[in-house]
C-alpha cells in the first residue's frame, strides 16, 4: 500500500538545462508521480532552462524557475518566494559541473534546509558526492540509489538509504509481469541518452548492419539530439536493410523496452529500468568515467558491458549473440528483474513518512 501524505508539502529542487542535461529532472519527475499518488501536494524549484519549466509543467506540476547563477547562494539576491515553505526539500542537484555553479554547497543546503521541516538529498557516484566529499551538508536523509561500493558509515547528521531497493522509477515499473521471451527474436531497442553527443546512435546503427537477419529496429531520438545528428540517423534509418523506426523524445520507454527482444544503451539511469522491466541488454558507456561507475552494475549480471564507446563489430557479434541465445536473454532478465523491482520510489516515500513522524 502507499504511504498516505495527504497535507504533505514536496518541493522537488533540481537543476535541468542542455548544459546540465534532464537526467536529474527525469528522476525528480518519477519521484513526483509517485508523490502524487501518495497524496502529496508536488511543487518544483528549478535551477535551469525554459526547456525545464515546460516539462514540470507538462507533468501537471507547478514549478518556480531560477538562473543557475543563483545556486552560488553569496552571488546576490535569491529570489525564493515565500511559498515555497514545505514539509519535505527533495533536492537533486549534483550534476557534473556543480562544484563550479555552486562554491559554497554548505551554504546552499543550509539555506534549502531552512525552507522545509526534511530535506532528502539524492546522492550521485564518483569523488564529488554527499557520501565522499559534501558529508557535513545540512540533511535529514540521503538516498544513493544505485549498485555500488558501500559508502562510508561514519556518523553524520543525515541518515543514508542506499542500493537498488532505492533505485528511483516512475510509478508504471512496479508490478510488472514476468518477461515472456521470444524464442525467434528480432527486435532492438536503440537508446544512447538525451543529447548523445559524440553520435553513438549512429555507430550503434552502423554496427547492426552487419547483422545479417533482418531486424525490427527502434531508435530513440533524444530530446537533445543537435539537428546534424537527427539527420543523420534519419538518413542511416532509411538506408538501412533493417525495418527502422524512430521515435522522438517519448515520455518512457517501457512500452518499447517491453516489446524489444534486446535493448542497446548508454549505461546511464537508463539501465534501472531495463533492469526493472527485465529487458536483456547490451549498455555501453561514454567515457571512462561512466565506464567505472558502470562496472560494479555490470558485476550483477543483468546486462552485457561493452566497454566505452562503440565498436561496429562488438554491436554486431554481440547482438547476434544475444539475439540466438534464449537461455542468456532468460538469465539477464531474471537478473535485471532480482536486482530492481521498481519499489524504490514507493520505499521512499515511506521513509520520507517515517521522517515526519519523528
Amino acid at each position: 500500500m502507499l504511504p498516505d501524505l495527504s497535507a504533505v508539502r514536496i518541493f522537488f529542487v533540481t537543476a535541468a538545462s542542455n548544459a546540465v542535461g534532464f537526467g536529474h529532472l527525469g528522476r525528480c519527475l518519477a519521484l513526483a508521480a509517485v508523490a502524487s499518488r501518495c497524496h502529496a501536494d508536488v511543487g518544483f524549484l528549478v535551477f535551469g532552462s525554459k526547456a525545464a519549466e515546460a516539462r514540470i509543467e507538462a507533468a501537471g506540476y507547478g514549478s518556480i524557475l531560477l538562473d543557475e547563477s543563483s545556486l552560488d547562494v553569496n552571488a546576490g539576491d535569491w529570489p525564493v518566494p515565500h511559498d515555497l515553505q514545505a514539509d519535505v526539500l527533495v533536492v537533486d542537484l549534483l550534476f557534473p559541473a556543480f562544484a563550479a555553479a555552486c562554491p559554497d554547497p554548505s551554504a546552499l543546503f543550509e539555506r534549502l534546509h531552512g525552507l522545509g521541516r526534511r530535506l532528502v538529498a539524492l546522492d550521485v557516484l564518483g569523488d564529488f558526492s554527499i557520501t565522499s566529499r559534501l558529508c557535513d551538508i545540512a540533511a535529514d536523509l540521503v538516498v544513493l540509489p544505485y549498485v555500488a561500493p558501500p559508502a562510508p558509515r561514519s556518523r553524520h547528521r543525515w541518515r543514508l538509504l542506499e542500493g537498488t531497493q532505492y533505485a528511483l522509477l516512475p510509478p508504471e515499473y512496479e508490478d510488472l509481469p514476468p518477461r515472456q521471451l521470444r524464442q525467434t527474436a528480432n527486435r532492438v531497442l536503440v537508446s544512447c541518452g538525451g543529447s548523445d553527443p559524440e553520435g553513438y546512435t549512429s555507430g550503434v546503427l552502423l554496427g547492426l548492419e552487419g547483422v545479417a537477419r533482418e531486424l525490427e529496429v527502434i531508435v530513440v531520438i533524444g530530446p537533445l539530439f543537435s539537428p546534424a545528428l537527427r539527420s543523420e540517423v534519419a538518413a542511416l534509418a532509411a538506408a538501412s536493410h533493417h525495418a527502422v523506426r524512430l521515435a522522438d523524445a517519448p515520455r518512457s520507454l517501457l512500452e518499447e523496452m517491453l516489446w524489444c527482444d534486446l535493448a542497446i544503451s548508454a549505461s546511464g539511469l537508463t539501465k534501472y529500468e531495463l533492469a526493472a522491466s527485465a529487458t536483456p541488454a547490451l549498455l555501453f558507456s561514454i567515457d571512462a568515467f561512466h565506464d567505472g561507475v558502470n562496472r560494479p552494475f555490470a558485476a550483477t549480471g543483468t546486462a552485457i558491458d561493452m566497454g566505452v564507446g562503440i565498436a561496429a563489430e562488438t554491436v554486431a557479434k554481440e547482438t547476434e549473440r544475444l539475439l540466438d541465445d534464449v537461455t542468456l536473454r532468460q538469465h539477464l532478465a531474471t537478473a535485471g528483474r532480482m536486482l530492481v523491482d521498481g519499489q524504490g520510489s514507493r520505499r521512499l516515500f515511506t521513509e520520507i513518512k517515517k521522517e515526519l513522524s519523528c
